[in-house]
């Protein structure tokens, strides 16, 4: 419980350095996007002095987008299920989003400017024994849509073969891969009655 407590403060550290990151100025064109997050180097070192791997993705969304959706998908044994589904109302139009694995357990982080959030999403999945893994995540800006699934974070073995990359929300349910995460993000105009993670 202990290691989980300061799992969880190593975090929210995190989520005050993020917040406290120098405003990069852009020249943005207007509508939907997800992008990844520029870390300042002070960043960077709390980053690695903590041995955690930490994605984070600025969210940039019209009014008409209420509410949003995460989907955590696990492979084992080559099936994949849903580990967590969690919805929430939007606050804001410019919200972040990221993911953290430290010590054996995987985080999704929340946070704009009148919330912040941190969710257990379990332990690691076990990658020891796939000598092919491969993965995606978001590095540049990506357009979003209403209603499409959009893959924020994959990482997936397989036992043998060439590996595949995950380009789309599709192309994971085809990997036949063994073992696996992915993250899904999803905006949707309707607002949510009951924000939940399950």
């Amino acid at each position: 419980m202990k290691k989980l407590m300061l799992i969880i403060t190593a975090i929210l550290i995190l989520l005050l350095v993020v917040s406290c990151d120098k405003k990069v100025v852009e020249s943005e064109t207007e509508g939907m996007y997800i992008k990844p997050h520029v870390f300042s180097d002070e960043t960077n070192k709390a980053i690695e002095y903590l041995n955690a791997e930490l994605k984070l993705w600025d969210i940039k969304l019209s009014d008409e987008i209420k509410s949003y959706k995460i989907d955590v998908l696990f492979c084992k044994n080559g099936k994949w299920q849903k580990n967590m589904s969690h919805m929430g109302n939007l606050d804001t139009k410019d919200l972040k989003i990221g993911f953290s694995q430290r010590d054996n357990k995987y985080f999704i982080i929340e946070t704009s400017e009148n919330t912040e959030g941190v969710l257990d999403i379990g332990e690691v999945v076990d990658f020891s024994d796939m000598p092919i893994i491969t993965g995606k995540d978001i590095g540049s800006k990506v357009n979003v849509e209403k209603g499409k699934e959009i893959v924020l974070y994959s990482k997936i073995g397989f036992k043998e073969g060439n590996g595949e990359t995950i380009t789309d929300s599709k192309d994971y349910k085809n990997s036949n891969c063994d073992t696996g995460i992915v993250i899904l993000v999803t905006f949707s105009d309707k607002i949510v009655d009951d924000e939940r993670g399950e």
